[in-house]
């Protein structure tokens, strides 16, 4: 094994190599370590070759040592302590007197721990070792810091790895080439970064090709500029591998710029490669007809399913209203926590909200709110002696109706009540079963968390009585989705997409009839108008109006409408 080698005299002569402050950060951090060296032993006694200090380990800071042999002839592998199935590994014999032999103590990062003797393994244990535990030092020709069963014979080629050696590898040593034979750059894991980059700078794992296991080679991550130890460099929720083949950028969470992440246009089904494909505006949806046990499912296309926190306080009951009568929650002191609707744009002061429910309150004293987050925040609900109350921490406002004195019976108490933030112009707007019932400024609410349903604040100032219909947008709603709403639509069948031309001016005649509309157009365009008395049937008045400038004006007699006497109409123009 060349020209020179150390000799170590003879058993438990206390003779060593100290190598201090060897704290081998780089095998700690990977978890995987081995040591390679030739020994030509001269007599058997109670020996270590080598002894690597790890103090926190015990038995005589034994962190990775092997006695090669033991008075018995058996070769003893230890790391992190001694002497249970997790540390220790044995194999008989093997050592020869008077022979030079090839030894390799090795483990990998999976708890594989291997013995190899002249180019051969002599014994295995798979995925049983204890993680290795920092190193202060090496002690080469006995045991630590006593220097005690010092090892009688030579010792040459002594190396320390921090991966594991391959089995060509150590074919290559054992066959009588030098160590420096596969110190040359090489490539373990084939990703196409040399491992001597790899330890070097430490960005990846140089015995896995993907280090982090989100389907692309660490090469590869490293020439698209993605990180190699994490699966998901922008933290869209889609791995960057998944990215790569969906044709997004993993390196920029909103790869179109549509203000929504691509994880949450994937969840969805809009394209993220397309800034007018965006997520619908409706975030969660309830109707609690199929819901059971700890657990409310989400109607809404984001998926964003609620957990009931005190169950045996809020229960499903028959019975509801709107477009799913069937049935309802019973809301007792118990409340719904929506993890995945997050308020923290609303917070900031760029988001806004839309927050809608049939409500059937049994309880309209002190505060019975309906709308929170998990830490302060937004407060909405019954507040006051029975009014609707819209509260962000401090910027808390009435509504003009006390329920107490509302007439509910045409609907066998259930009401329609809606709360409406516009979070860049700060106006906040509550409804009662479509009407408005206030408006004016308000300010972005404090705290932080997700939005809860049925309390406020982490759950606390619960609502009471029965809900249904609980709707919640990324928006603020006009009037109109409002109205239809406590029409009886359903959220599902109702478009928040702003229309593409505008109601400029709108007069009614009572006495005569007389009805004049006008809206913004475009030149060349053709347009009709219909009618609702419900806002679910809407009629066709059958009438085109075409547009030969920026404006355009309808009128209908009185003699020809079909709405005089009809105490609420609703009108709507549509592009022919």
């Amino acid at each position: 094994a060349g020209d020179y080698a150390i000799n170590l005299g003879g058993v438990n002569d206390k003779s060593a190599v100290l190598i201090d402050n060897a704290t081998l950060d780089s095998a700690l951090s990977n978890n995987t370590m081995a040591v390679s060296f030739w020994q030509n032993t001269t007599a058997i006694g109670n020996t270590s070759s080598f002894w690597i200090h790890s103090p926190s380990a015990g038995s005589n800071e034994r962190g990775f040592q092997g006695h090669v042999p033991w008075g018995n002839g058996t070769i003893y592998f230890d790391q992190s302590g001694c002497c249970g199935g997790g540390q220790r590994l044995t194999v008989g014999g093997k050592v020869v007197v008077n022979e030079w032999q090839h030894f390799v103590f090795q483990r990998d990062a999976d708890g594989n721990q291997q013995i190899w003797v002249n180019g051969e393994k002599a014994a295995e244990a798979l995925g049983t070792a204890e993680a290795l535990e920092a190193f202060t030092k090496i002690t080469i020709g006995a045991e630590g810091n006593s220097l005690n069963n010092s090892m009688a014979g030579r010792i040459d080629e002594f190396a320390v790895w921090n991966r594991m050696l391959t089995a060509e590898e150590i074919g290559t040593l054992s066959g009588g080439s030098a160590t420096t034979e596969i110190l040359n750059p090489g490539d373990f894991d084939g990703d196409g970064l040399s491992d001597a980059d790899e330890y070097a700078s430490q960005a990846s794992d140089p015995t896995k090709a993907d280090s982090d296991g989100d389907g692309l080679d660490d090469a590869y991550e490293l020439a698209i500029g993605t990180q190699q130890l994490v699966a998901d460099t922008d933290s869209d929720g889609i791995l960057d591998g998944a990215e790569v083949s969906a044709g997004t950028d993993p390196s920029d969470s909103d790869s179109d710029d549509d203000g929504y992440s691509d994880g949450d246009e994937i969840k969805t089904g809009t394209n993220p490669l397309d800034a007018n494909s965006t997520p619908p505006n409706l975030i969660a949806y309830f109707n609690f007809e199929r819901s059971s046990g700890s657990s409310v499912n989400d109607l809404s296309a984001w998926g964003n399913d609620a957990t009931v926190v005190r169950p045996d306080q809020t229960t499903i009951v028959s019975g509801g209203t709107g477009p799913s009568p069937a049935t309802s929650a019973d809301f007792q002191g118990g409340y719904l926590n929506i993890p995945g609707v997050s308020m923290s744009k609303v917070i900031s002061g760029e988001g806004s909200y839309t927050l809608a429910a049939w409500i059937k309150p049994s309880d309209l004293g002190g505060n019975k709110f309906l709308f929170g987050q998990s830490s302060q925040g937004i407060h909405n609900g019954i507040r006051n002696g029975g009014f609707l109350h819209q509260a962000h921490w401090g910027a808390d406002t009435n509504g003009a109706t006390n329920l107490n004195d509302y007439d509910a019976s045409a609907n066998d108490g259930w009401v329609h009540a809606a709360w409406v933030y516009d979070g860049p112009n700060d106006i906040g707007k509550m409804y009662l079963d479509g009407v408005e019932d206030y408006s004016g400024d308000k300010r972005a609410p404090n705290g932080s968390g997700n939005l809860i349903v049925g309390g406020s604040n982490g759950g606390g100032d619960n609502f009471r009585g029965l809900v249904d219909e609980v709707a919640v947008w990324d928006i603020a709603a006009p009037a109109d989705v409002i109205a239809a709403l406590a029409a009886g639509t359903s959220p599902l069948d109702i478009s928040t997409t702003p229309s593409t031309f505008d109601v400029t001016s709108f007069s009614y005649n009572v006495g005569t009839g007389d009805l004049d509309i006008s809206w913004t157009s475009d030149s060349g365009k053709s347009y009709g108008l219909e009618y609702s008395l419900d806002l679910k049937t809407w009629v066709d008045l059958e009438v085109t109006v075409e547009a030969d400038a920026e404006a355009a004006t309808y009128n209908l007699p009185g003699d020809q409408n079909p709405l005089v006497g009809q105490s609420d109409v609703f009108l709507r123009v549509y592009e022919k």
